[in-house]
Protein backbone atom coordinates (compact mmCIF):
# COMPACT_ATOMS: atom_id res chain seq x y z
CA UNK A 1 0.00 0.00 0.00
CA UNK A 2 1.20 3.19 -0.80
CA UNK A 3 1.60 6.36 1.91
CA UNK A 4 2.08 9.92 1.79
CA UNK A 5 2.49 12.16 3.88
CA UNK A 6 2.52 15.82 2.72
CA UNK A 7 3.83 18.73 5.22
CA UNK A 8 2.63 22.10 4.39
CA UNK A 9 5.23 25.13 5.62
CA UNK A 10 3.17 28.26 5.18
CA UNK A 11 4.56 31.02 3.00
CA UNK A 12 8.18 29.54 3.53
CA UNK A 13 9.98 31.48 1.52
CA UNK A 14 12.21 29.65 -0.86
CA UNK A 15 15.19 31.77 -0.80
CA UNK A 16 15.34 31.60 2.83
CA UNK A 17 14.76 27.83 2.92
CA UNK A 18 17.68 27.17 0.20
CA UNK A 19 19.55 29.60 2.23
CA UNK A 20 19.12 27.80 5.20
CA UNK A 21 19.30 24.11 3.71
CA UNK A 22 22.64 24.84 2.46
CA UNK A 23 23.99 26.09 5.58
CA UNK A 24 22.70 22.76 7.35
CA UNK A 25 20.19 24.75 9.42
CA UNK A 26 16.90 22.47 8.20
CA UNK A 27 18.77 18.70 8.28
CA UNK A 28 16.09 17.28 7.15
CA UNK A 29 14.28 19.34 4.79
CA UNK A 30 17.92 18.79 3.12
CA UNK A 31 17.68 15.29 3.30
CA UNK A 32 14.42 15.02 1.67
CA UNK A 33 16.10 17.08 -1.19
CA UNK A 34 19.24 14.81 -1.52
CA UNK A 35 17.16 11.97 -1.96
CA UNK A 36 14.20 13.35 -3.91
CA UNK A 37 13.54 15.51 -6.32
CA UNK A 38 12.91 19.56 -5.75
CA UNK A 39 10.72 21.97 -7.92
CA UNK A 40 10.10 25.97 -7.76
CA UNK A 41 6.71 26.98 -7.70
CA UNK A 42 5.63 30.59 -9.20
CA UNK A 43 2.04 31.55 -8.75
CA UNK A 44 0.32 34.96 -10.17
CA UNK A 45 0.32 37.88 -8.50
CA UNK A 46 -2.81 39.09 -7.88
CA UNK A 47 -4.83 38.28 -4.60
CA UNK A 48 -1.41 37.03 -3.00
CA UNK A 49 -2.96 36.49 0.33
CA UNK A 50 -6.71 35.66 0.11
CA UNK A 51 -6.23 32.93 -2.85
CA UNK A 52 -3.24 30.24 -2.09
CA UNK A 53 -4.64 28.04 0.13
CA UNK A 54 -8.10 27.65 -1.59
CA UNK A 55 -6.27 26.62 -4.73
CA UNK A 56 -4.28 24.33 -3.28
CA UNK A 57 -7.60 22.56 -1.05
CA UNK A 58 -9.78 22.69 -4.60
CA UNK A 59 -6.92 22.06 -6.49
CA UNK A 60 -8.81 24.96 -9.05
CA UNK A 61 -7.51 28.47 -9.61
CA UNK A 62 -9.52 31.64 -8.74
CA UNK A 63 -11.72 31.63 -11.81
CA UNK A 64 -12.14 27.65 -12.09
CA UNK A 65 -13.64 27.82 -8.39
CA UNK A 66 -15.30 31.40 -8.91
CA UNK A 67 -13.48 32.11 -5.73
CA UNK A 68 -11.32 34.89 -5.34
CA UNK A 69 -11.42 36.01 -1.87
CA UNK A 70 -12.32 35.69 1.72
CA UNK A 71 -13.84 39.12 1.65
CA UNK A 72 -16.91 39.52 -0.34
CA UNK A 73 -18.74 42.54 -1.72
CA UNK A 74 -22.37 43.14 -1.73
CA UNK A 75 -22.99 45.76 -4.55
CA UNK A 76 -26.83 45.82 -3.24
CA UNK A 77 -26.13 46.92 -0.26
CA UNK A 78 -22.45 47.97 -0.26
CA UNK A 79 -21.99 45.87 2.46
CA UNK A 80 -18.16 43.98 2.96
CA UNK A 81 -17.85 40.73 4.76
CA UNK A 82 -15.78 37.74 5.38
CA UNK A 83 -17.30 34.57 3.37
CA UNK A 84 -14.77 32.01 4.91
CA UNK A 85 -13.34 28.85 3.48
CA UNK A 86 -14.73 28.05 -0.10
CA UNK A 87 -17.61 25.62 0.33
CA UNK A 88 -16.07 22.64 -2.06
CA UNK A 89 -15.09 19.26 -1.73
CA UNK A 90 -11.15 18.83 -1.13
CA UNK A 91 -9.05 17.10 -3.50
CA UNK A 92 -8.20 14.65 -0.92
CA UNK A 93 -12.14 13.91 -1.09
CA UNK A 94 -11.39 10.25 -2.41
CA UNK A 95 -13.84 7.43 -2.31
CA UNK A 96 -11.92 4.54 -0.85
CA UNK A 97 -8.56 6.33 0.48
CA UNK A 98 -8.46 6.86 4.40
CA UNK A 99 -6.75 10.30 4.98
CA UNK A 100 -5.71 12.31 7.63
CA UNK A 101 -5.98 16.05 7.34
CA UNK A 102 -4.62 18.39 10.26
CA UNK A 103 -5.00 22.07 10.37
CA UNK A 104 -5.01 22.79 6.86
CA UNK A 105 -5.99 26.45 5.97
CA UNK A 106 -9.64 27.32 4.13
CA UNK A 107 -10.28 23.77 4.19
CA UNK A 108 -14.06 22.65 5.85
CA UNK A 109 -15.33 19.46 6.62
CA UNK A 110 -16.23 17.07 4.28
CA UNK A 111 -18.83 14.16 4.24
CA UNK A 112 -16.80 12.86 1.51
CA UNK A 113 -13.70 12.20 3.55
CA UNK A 114 -12.95 8.67 4.98
CA UNK A 115 -10.77 9.33 7.90
CA UNK A 116 -10.08 11.97 10.19
CA UNK A 117 -10.23 15.90 10.00
CA UNK A 118 -9.30 18.49 12.51
CA UNK A 119 -9.30 22.35 11.81
CA UNK A 120 -8.11 25.74 12.99
CA UNK A 121 -6.37 24.04 15.79
CA UNK A 122 -3.31 26.71 14.98
CA UNK A 123 -3.45 27.69 11.15
CA UNK A 124 -2.99 31.11 10.49
CA UNK A 125 -6.75 32.76 9.12
CA UNK A 126 -8.07 29.16 8.82
CA UNK A 127 -11.47 30.77 7.62
CA UNK A 128 -13.30 28.23 9.36
CA UNK A 129 -14.24 26.94 13.30
CA UNK A 130 -12.51 24.78 14.95
CA UNK A 131 -13.83 21.66 14.57
CA UNK A 132 -13.00 18.10 13.72
CA UNK A 133 -14.20 14.93 12.08
CA UNK A 134 -15.36 12.39 14.56
CA UNK A 135 -16.48 15.07 16.10
CA UNK A 136 -15.05 15.64 19.55
CA UNK A 137 -11.36 14.66 18.31
CA UNK A 138 -10.38 18.06 18.55
CA UNK A 139 -11.43 18.22 22.10
CA UNK A 140 -9.43 15.34 22.44
CA UNK A 141 -6.62 17.13 20.84
CA UNK A 142 -6.62 19.94 23.20
CA UNK A 143 -6.95 18.32 26.18
CA UNK A 144 -4.05 15.66 25.34
CA UNK A 145 -1.85 17.92 24.22
CA UNK A 146 -2.70 21.27 24.37
CA UNK A 147 -4.56 23.91 22.24
CA UNK A 148 -2.09 26.28 20.26
CA UNK A 149 -1.05 29.54 21.94
CA UNK A 150 -0.84 31.64 19.22
CA UNK A 151 -3.98 31.17 17.86
CA UNK A 152 -5.81 34.00 16.83
CA UNK A 153 -3.34 36.27 18.55
CA UNK A 154 -1.15 36.56 15.59
CA UNK A 155 -2.25 39.36 13.24
CA UNK A 156 -0.92 42.08 15.27
CA UNK A 157 1.61 44.45 13.81
CA UNK A 158 3.33 44.04 16.89
CA UNK A 159 7.57 44.61 16.29
CA UNK A 160 7.26 47.42 18.72
CA UNK A 161 6.44 45.73 21.92
CA UNK A 162 8.81 43.29 23.32
CA UNK A 163 6.77 40.77 25.70
CA UNK A 164 4.36 40.65 21.60
CA UNK A 165 7.36 39.83 20.06
CA UNK A 166 8.82 37.10 22.84
CA UNK A 167 4.95 35.79 23.32
CA UNK A 168 4.89 35.25 19.97
CA UNK A 169 8.23 33.38 19.34
CA UNK A 170 7.45 31.21 22.54
CA UNK A 171 4.27 30.67 21.48
CA UNK A 172 4.76 29.23 17.91
CA UNK A 173 7.67 27.15 19.39
CA UNK A 174 5.28 25.60 21.83
CA UNK A 175 3.23 25.15 18.71
CA UNK A 176 5.57 23.32 16.53
CA UNK A 177 6.33 20.98 19.72
CA UNK A 178 2.90 19.58 19.53
CA UNK A 179 2.15 19.05 16.06
CA UNK A 180 4.63 16.06 15.41
CA UNK A 181 2.91 14.18 18.81
CA UNK A 182 -0.72 15.50 17.53
CA UNK A 183 0.16 13.57 14.40
CA UNK A 184 1.68 10.53 15.63
CA UNK A 185 -1.50 10.19 18.19
CA UNK A 186 -3.62 10.53 14.85
CA UNK A 187 -1.44 7.69 12.74
CA UNK A 188 -1.28 5.36 15.56
CA UNK A 189 -4.44 5.20 17.65
CA UNK A 190 -7.10 7.26 15.46
CA UNK A 191 -6.38 6.15 11.72
CA UNK A 192 -3.85 3.38 11.37
CA UNK A 193 -4.85 2.14 8.09
CA UNK A 194 -4.49 6.02 6.89
CA UNK A 195 -3.00 6.09 3.26
CA UNK A 196 -2.64 10.18 2.76
CA UNK A 197 -1.69 12.39 6.16
CA UNK A 198 -2.02 15.88 5.19
CA UNK A 199 -0.84 18.81 7.80
CA UNK A 200 0.46 22.71 7.79
CA UNK A 201 2.31 24.48 9.72
CA UNK A 202 0.83 27.81 9.95
CA UNK A 203 4.24 29.37 12.45
CA UNK A 204 6.22 30.13 8.79
CA UNK A 205 3.53 32.23 7.53
CA UNK A 206 3.06 34.45 11.53
CA UNK A 207 6.61 34.42 11.42
CA UNK A 208 6.91 35.95 7.94
CA UNK A 209 4.68 38.74 8.97
CA UNK A 210 6.03 39.75 12.32
CA UNK A 211 10.06 39.09 11.30
CA UNK A 212 10.55 39.62 8.13
CA UNK A 213 12.07 42.99 8.43
CA UNK A 214 14.79 40.90 9.39
CA UNK A 215 15.56 39.22 6.39
CA UNK A 216 15.96 42.37 4.58
CA UNK A 217 18.30 44.78 5.02
CA UNK A 218 16.64 47.38 3.39
CA UNK A 219 13.51 47.61 4.97
CA UNK A 220 12.94 50.73 7.26
CA UNK A 221 12.63 48.86 10.56
CA UNK A 222 16.27 46.73 10.07
CA UNK A 223 18.45 49.43 11.80
CA UNK A 224 16.09 49.34 15.04
CA UNK A 225 14.81 45.83 15.30
CA UNK A 226 16.30 43.23 12.71
CA UNK A 227 19.18 41.26 14.03
CA UNK A 228 16.81 40.01 16.58
CA UNK A 229 14.07 39.62 14.29
CA UNK A 230 16.27 37.50 11.60
CA UNK A 231 17.13 35.33 14.79
CA UNK A 232 13.59 34.46 15.44
CA UNK A 233 12.38 33.97 11.52
CA UNK A 234 15.24 31.84 11.16
CA UNK A 235 14.14 30.01 14.36
CA UNK A 236 10.64 29.48 13.35
CA UNK A 237 11.98 27.77 10.17
CA UNK A 238 14.15 25.50 12.24
CA UNK A 239 11.88 24.15 14.28
CA UNK A 240 9.73 23.59 11.54
CA UNK A 241 12.26 21.12 10.11
CA UNK A 242 12.34 19.92 13.42
CA UNK A 243 9.13 19.00 13.14
CA UNK A 244 9.61 17.14 9.40
CA UNK A 245 12.18 15.35 11.27
CA UNK A 246 10.48 14.03 14.15
CA UNK A 247 7.50 12.80 11.93
CA UNK A 248 9.97 10.90 9.21
CA UNK A 249 11.13 9.28 12.75
CA UNK A 250 7.51 7.90 13.70
CA UNK A 251 6.56 6.79 9.91
CA UNK A 252 8.08 3.89 8.20
CA UNK A 253 10.74 4.38 5.40
CA UNK A 254 8.44 3.37 2.95
CA UNK A 255 6.62 6.47 2.86
CA UNK A 256 6.91 9.04 -0.12
CA UNK A 257 7.15 12.33 1.35
CA UNK A 258 5.84 15.80 -0.04
CA UNK A 259 7.05 18.92 1.46
CA UNK A 260 5.59 22.26 0.11
CA UNK A 261 4.76 25.96 0.39
CA UNK A 262 2.22 27.29 -2.06
CA UNK A 263 3.37 30.53 -1.64
CA UNK A 264 6.34 32.36 -0.07
CA UNK A 265 7.14 35.68 1.97
CA UNK A 266 8.77 39.23 1.69
CA UNK A 267 8.94 42.49 2.42
CA UNK A 268 5.13 43.98 3.14
CA UNK A 269 4.94 46.60 0.70
CA UNK A 270 0.80 46.62 0.58
CA UNK A 271 -0.47 46.45 3.60
CA UNK A 272 -0.50 50.87 4.53
CA UNK A 273 -1.05 51.77 1.35
CA UNK A 274 -3.43 49.15 0.77
CA UNK A 275 -5.19 49.24 4.15
CA UNK A 276 -4.72 52.90 4.81
CA UNK A 277 -3.59 55.35 2.19
CA UNK A 278 -5.15 54.18 -0.59
CA UNK A 279 -8.75 54.74 0.99
CA UNK A 280 -7.90 58.09 1.92
CA UNK A 281 -6.91 59.31 -1.08
CA UNK A 282 -10.32 57.93 -3.01
CA UNK A 283 -11.68 60.04 -0.17
CA UNK A 284 -9.57 63.43 -0.58
CA UNK A 285 -9.85 63.02 -4.25
CA UNK A 286 -13.76 62.94 -3.99
CA UNK A 287 -14.61 64.98 -1.57
CA UNK A 288 -11.83 67.47 -1.11
CA UNK A 289 -11.38 67.02 3.08
CA UNK A 290 -9.26 64.47 4.91
CA UNK A 291 -11.07 61.67 7.00
CA UNK A 292 -7.40 60.56 7.87
CA UNK A 293 -5.81 63.44 9.64
CA UNK A 294 -2.21 64.15 8.55
CA UNK A 295 0.21 63.77 12.36
CA UNK A 296 2.37 66.80 11.43
CA UNK A 297 1.34 70.25 9.70
CA UNK A 298 4.53 69.83 7.83
CA UNK A 299 5.47 66.41 7.32
CA UNK A 300 9.33 66.54 6.74
CA UNK A 301 11.15 62.79 6.38
CA UNK A 302 14.46 64.09 7.34
CA UNK A 303 13.26 65.06 10.72
CA UNK A 304 10.23 62.44 11.20
CA UNK A 305 11.09 58.25 11.37
CA UNK A 306 8.97 56.16 11.37
CA UNK A 307 6.05 56.09 14.04
CA UNK A 308 6.63 53.50 16.81
CA UNK A 309 3.32 53.46 19.10
CA UNK A 310 3.30 53.76 22.72
CA UNK A 311 3.70 49.94 24.14
CA UNK A 312 0.08 50.54 25.88
CA UNK A 313 -1.27 50.63 22.57
CA UNK A 314 -1.85 48.34 19.63
CA UNK A 315 -0.29 49.59 16.17
CA UNK A 316 -4.29 49.99 14.59
CA UNK A 317 -5.64 52.02 17.73
CA UNK A 318 -2.68 54.25 16.86
CA UNK A 319 -3.53 55.04 13.50
CA UNK A 320 -7.76 54.76 14.39
CA UNK A 321 -6.52 57.93 16.34
CA UNK A 322 -6.22 60.03 13.81
CA UNK A 323 -9.73 59.73 11.72
CA UNK A 324 -12.00 61.96 11.66
CA UNK A 325 -15.36 61.87 13.55
CA UNK A 326 -18.08 62.97 10.75
CA UNK A 327 -22.20 62.45 11.39
CA UNK A 328 -23.65 63.40 8.42
CA UNK A 329 -24.25 61.03 5.93
CA UNK A 330 -23.43 63.18 3.12
CA UNK A 331 -19.88 63.72 2.62
CA UNK A 332 -19.88 66.28 -0.06
CA UNK A 333 -20.70 68.26 3.28
CA UNK A 334 -17.16 67.88 5.56
CA UNK A 335 -17.02 67.90 9.38
CA UNK A 336 -18.93 70.33 11.61
CA UNK A 337 -17.08 71.79 15.25
CA UNK A 338 -18.98 69.64 17.31
CA UNK A 339 -17.36 66.23 14.80
CA UNK A 340 -14.22 68.14 14.96
CA UNK A 341 -14.19 68.55 18.87
CA UNK A 342 -15.09 64.77 19.19
CA UNK A 343 -12.11 64.02 16.62
CA UNK A 344 -9.35 66.39 18.93
CA UNK A 345 -11.06 64.55 22.02
CA UNK A 346 -10.39 60.91 20.68
CA UNK A 347 -6.84 62.08 19.84
CA UNK A 348 -6.07 62.97 23.00
CA UNK A 349 -6.86 60.10 25.03
CA UNK A 350 -6.61 56.54 23.88
CA UNK A 351 -3.37 56.21 26.12
CA UNK A 352 -4.63 57.75 28.98
CA UNK A 353 -8.41 55.74 28.55
CA UNK A 354 -5.93 52.67 27.91
CA UNK A 355 -4.35 53.47 31.55
CA UNK A 356 -7.32 54.72 32.82
CA UNK A 357 -9.23 51.14 32.48
CA UNK A 358 -6.75 49.52 33.82
CA UNK A 359 -6.63 50.96 37.19
CA UNK A 360 -10.63 50.73 37.22
CA UNK A 361 -10.91 46.95 36.81
CA UNK A 362 -7.96 46.47 39.27
CA UNK A 363 -10.24 49.12 42.03
CA UNK A 364 -13.57 47.22 41.04
CA UNK A 365 -11.41 43.82 42.39
CA UNK A 366 -12.08 42.13 38.21
CA UNK A 367 -8.38 42.20 38.05
CA UNK A 368 -6.17 44.35 35.20
CA UNK A 369 -7.74 44.50 31.32
CA UNK A 370 -6.75 41.51 29.48
CA UNK A 371 -2.97 43.36 27.67
CA UNK A 372 -3.51 42.98 23.85
CA UNK A 373 0.17 41.19 23.87
CA UNK A 374 -0.37 38.25 25.34
CA UNK A 375 -0.83 35.34 23.63
CA UNK A 376 -3.52 32.34 23.30
CA UNK A 377 -6.35 34.14 25.21
CA UNK A 378 -9.96 33.11 24.53
CA UNK A 379 -9.12 30.09 22.28
CA UNK A 380 -12.94 28.96 21.29
CA UNK A 381 -13.74 25.21 22.26
CA UNK A 382 -14.43 22.57 19.56
CA UNK A 383 -17.70 24.09 17.34
CA UNK A 384 -20.58 21.56 17.53
CA UNK A 385 -21.92 23.69 14.52
CA UNK A 386 -19.23 24.33 12.26
CA UNK A 387 -21.13 24.07 8.72
CA UNK A 388 -23.90 26.56 10.30
CA UNK A 389 -21.02 28.66 12.20
CA UNK A 390 -19.11 28.86 8.80
CA UNK A 391 -22.30 29.79 6.93
CA UNK A 392 -22.67 33.22 8.56
CA UNK A 393 -20.99 36.00 7.00
CA UNK A 394 -18.33 38.08 9.52
CA UNK A 395 -18.13 41.58 9.73
CA UNK A 396 -15.31 43.55 9.18
CA UNK A 397 -15.78 46.75 10.19
CA UNK A 398 -12.78 47.08 12.09
CA UNK A 399 -10.89 47.19 8.98
CA UNK A 400 -9.45 50.57 7.56
CA UNK A 401 -11.22 50.90 4.51
CA UNK A 402 -14.86 50.17 5.71
CA UNK A 403 -14.67 53.45 7.57
CA UNK A 404 -15.17 54.90 4.44
CA UNK A 405 -18.17 52.85 3.10
CA UNK A 406 -20.65 54.97 3.89
CA UNK A 407 -19.54 56.90 1.66
CA UNK A 408 -18.78 54.57 -1.45
CA UNK A 409 -21.91 54.92 -3.16
CA UNK A 410 -21.19 58.50 -3.39
CA UNK A 411 -17.96 57.86 -4.82
CA UNK A 412 -16.88 56.75 -8.54
CA UNK A 413 -14.51 54.59 -7.15
CA UNK A 414 -13.49 53.02 -4.01
CA UNK A 415 -11.15 50.73 -2.00
CA UNK A 416 -12.13 47.37 -1.02
CA UNK A 417 -10.87 45.88 2.21
CA UNK A 418 -7.70 43.62 1.65
CA UNK A 419 -5.08 41.50 3.39
CA UNK A 420 -2.80 42.01 0.59
CA UNK A 421 -2.43 44.28 -2.12
CA UNK A 422 -4.91 47.87 -3.18
CA UNK A 423 -8.25 46.67 -4.36
CA UNK A 424 -9.92 48.79 -6.63
CA UNK A 425 -13.80 48.97 -7.41
CA UNK A 426 -15.68 51.11 -9.79
CA UNK A 427 -19.15 52.29 -8.57
CA UNK A 428 -20.72 51.21 -11.50
CA UNK A 429 -24.28 51.93 -13.02
CA UNK A 430 -26.27 48.63 -13.88
CA UNK A 431 -24.24 46.46 -11.12
CA UNK A 432 -23.93 49.02 -8.22
CA UNK A 433 -27.56 49.60 -6.56
CA UNK A 434 -26.78 53.09 -6.13
CA UNK A 435 -24.04 52.90 -9.22
CA UNK A 436 -22.11 56.17 -10.84
CA UNK A 437 -20.14 55.35 -13.71
CA UNK A 438 -21.82 54.50 -16.89
CA UNK A 439 -21.53 50.73 -18.26
CA UNK A 440 -20.30 52.57 -21.71
CA UNK A 441 -17.35 54.37 -19.27
CA UNK A 442 -15.72 51.34 -17.74
CA UNK A 443 -12.59 50.77 -20.05
CA UNK A 444 -12.06 54.69 -19.84
CA UNK A 445 -12.72 54.95 -15.84
CA UNK A 446 -9.85 51.97 -15.65
CA UNK A 447 -7.26 54.39 -17.21
CA UNK A 448 -8.26 57.43 -15.82
CA UNK A 449 -7.50 55.35 -12.26
CA UNK A 450 -4.58 53.77 -13.30
CA UNK A 451 -3.46 57.23 -14.83
CA UNK A 452 -3.71 58.72 -11.16
CA UNK A 453 -2.32 55.73 -9.40
CA UNK A 454 1.07 55.79 -11.06
CA UNK A 455 1.50 59.17 -10.05
CA UNK A 456 1.85 58.44 -6.95
CA UNK A 457 5.09 59.04 -5.07
CA UNK A 458 7.46 58.01 -1.84
CA UNK A 459 7.14 61.62 -0.16
CA UNK A 460 10.89 60.06 1.82
CA UNK A 461 12.23 59.82 -1.63
CA UNK A 462 9.69 61.32 -4.63
CA UNK A 463 10.18 58.26 -6.04
CA UNK A 464 7.19 56.29 -7.73
CA UNK A 465 5.55 53.80 -5.58
CA UNK A 466 2.80 51.59 -7.66
CA UNK A 467 5.25 49.28 -8.92
CA UNK A 468 1.97 47.14 -11.03
CA UNK A 469 -1.77 47.97 -12.17
CA UNK A 470 -3.80 44.88 -12.82
CA UNK A 471 -7.28 44.84 -14.53
CA UNK A 472 -9.17 41.97 -13.12
CA UNK A 473 -11.69 41.64 -15.39
CA UNK A 474 -10.01 41.77 -18.95
CA UNK A 475 -12.23 39.95 -21.38
CA UNK A 476 -15.55 39.57 -18.75
CA UNK A 477 -18.65 40.60 -18.47
CA UNK A 478 -17.89 43.64 -15.82
CA UNK A 479 -21.52 43.03 -14.10
CA UNK A 480 -20.66 38.99 -14.14
CA UNK A 481 -21.28 38.07 -10.66
CA UNK A 482 -19.06 35.13 -10.87
CA UNK A 483 -16.20 37.66 -11.29
CA UNK A 484 -13.50 39.03 -8.50
CA UNK A 485 -15.40 41.91 -6.23
CA UNK A 486 -11.99 44.10 -7.20
CA UNK A 487 -12.22 45.75 -11.04
CA UNK A 488 -8.13 46.93 -10.23
CA UNK A 489 -5.52 45.44 -7.83
CA UNK A 490 -2.77 47.86 -7.63
CA UNK A 491 0.71 46.97 -6.42
CA UNK A 492 2.85 48.66 -4.68
CA UNK A 493 6.35 48.22 -4.65
CA UNK A 494 8.18 49.85 -1.65
CA UNK A 495 7.42 49.77 1.63
CA UNK A 496 5.95 53.34 2.75
CA UNK A 497 3.93 54.85 5.10
CA UNK A 498 3.03 58.12 3.64
CA UNK A 499 1.84 59.17 0.05
CA UNK A 500 2.27 61.85 -2.39
CA UNK A 501 -0.10 62.91 -5.21
CA UNK A 502 0.04 66.01 -7.63
CA UNK A 503 -3.48 66.61 -7.57
CA UNK A 504 -4.23 65.38 -3.70
CA UNK A 505 -1.17 66.23 -1.35
CA UNK A 506 0.45 63.69 0.61
CA UNK A 507 -0.99 61.55 3.30
CA UNK A 508 0.75 60.24 6.25
CA UNK A 509 2.44 59.41 7.60
CA UNK A 510 1.42 56.12 9.36
CA UNK A 511 2.13 53.68 11.92
CA UNK A 512 3.81 50.26 9.79
CA UNK A 513 1.83 47.70 10.15
CA UNK A 514 2.80 44.17 9.27
CA UNK A 515 6.41 43.63 8.47
CA UNK A 516 5.90 41.02 5.75
CA UNK A 517 3.35 39.86 3.32
CA UNK A 518 3.46 37.47 0.55
CA UNK A 519 5.32 36.39 -2.44
CA UNK A 520 3.85 34.45 -5.44
CA UNK A 521 6.85 32.37 -4.97
CA UNK A 522 6.37 28.63 -4.03
CA UNK A 523 8.58 24.94 -3.68
CA UNK A 524 7.95 21.48 -3.48
CA UNK A 525 9.92 18.72 -2.71
CA UNK A 526 9.28 14.75 -3.51
CA UNK A 527 10.93 11.80 -1.96
CA UNK A 528 10.41 8.58 -1.13
CA UNK A 529 10.23 4.83 -3.03
CA UNK A 530 9.93 4.90 -7.20
CA UNK A 531 10.03 8.74 -7.61
CA UNK A 532 12.76 9.58 -9.76
CA UNK A 533 12.41 12.54 -11.54
CA UNK A 534 10.55 16.05 -11.83
CA UNK A 535 9.38 17.96 -14.78
CA UNK A 536 11.91 20.99 -15.58
CA UNK A 537 11.21 24.35 -15.39
CA UNK A 538 9.05 26.60 -13.16
CA UNK A 539 5.67 25.32 -12.28
CA UNK A 540 1.98 25.93 -11.14
CA UNK A 541 1.28 25.39 -7.31
CA UNK A 542 -1.62 24.10 -8.78
CA UNK A 543 0.41 21.14 -9.76
CA UNK A 544 0.98 20.32 -6.05
CA UNK A 545 -2.48 18.44 -5.01
CA UNK A 546 -2.57 16.79 -8.87
CA UNK A 547 1.06 15.48 -7.84
CA UNK A 548 -0.17 14.31 -4.26
CA UNK A 549 -3.04 12.11 -6.00
CA UNK A 550 -0.81 11.36 -8.85
CA UNK A 551 1.29 9.58 -5.99
CA UNK A 552 -1.58 7.96 -4.90
CA UNK A 553 -2.08 6.35 -8.14
CA UNK A 554 -5.07 8.97 -8.50
CA UNK A 555 -6.57 10.20 -11.69
CA UNK A 556 -6.22 13.87 -12.07
CA UNK A 557 -7.42 14.52 -15.28
CA UNK A 558 -10.39 16.47 -13.50
CA UNK A 559 -7.98 18.97 -12.16
CA UNK A 560 -5.98 21.67 -14.34
CA UNK A 561 -2.84 21.24 -12.57
CA UNK A 562 -0.35 18.56 -13.70
CA UNK A 563 1.54 15.89 -11.68
CA UNK A 564 5.45 17.10 -11.29
CA UNK A 565 6.78 13.66 -10.55
CA UNK A 566 7.22 10.41 -12.27
CA UNK A 567 7.15 7.20 -10.20
CA UNK A 568 9.91 4.82 -11.41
Amino acid sequence: MTRVAALGFDAAEWGLVDELVKAGRMPHLASLMERGVTAQLLDTSEYRAERPWTQFVTGRSAAGSRYWSTVHFDPDTYEPYETGAHDAEPFWAVDGRKVIAFDIPHSQLSDRVDGVQVTAWGAHSPQYPRASEPAGTLTEIDAEFGTHPVFMSDTDGGFYHPQYVQGLSDAMRIGLGRRPDIMKFLAEEKLPDWELMIMVMGEPHTAGHQFWHGADETHPLYAQYGPDAYERLVAVYEQSDQVLGRMMHDLDDDVIWVAFAVHGSQTNTNDVPAMVLLPELAHRLSFGWQMLVDPYDEFDPAQHGPIIPDLDLQQVDLARQFFRHHAPEDPHTGPSFTDELWSKARRLTPIRLVAWRRKLMTMLGKGPAQPWWEMGTDIPDESTDPQGEAARPKSIEWHFPVYYQKYWRHMRWFVMPTYSDGHIRINLQGRESEGIVPLEEYDSELDRIEAFMRECTDPRTGERVVEDVIRMRTGMDPCDSDGPDSDLVIVFGTPIDSIEHPEVGTIGPVPLLRVGEHSPAGWITVAGPGVDAVSPGVHSPLDVPTTILSLLGEATDHLPGQPLVKLA
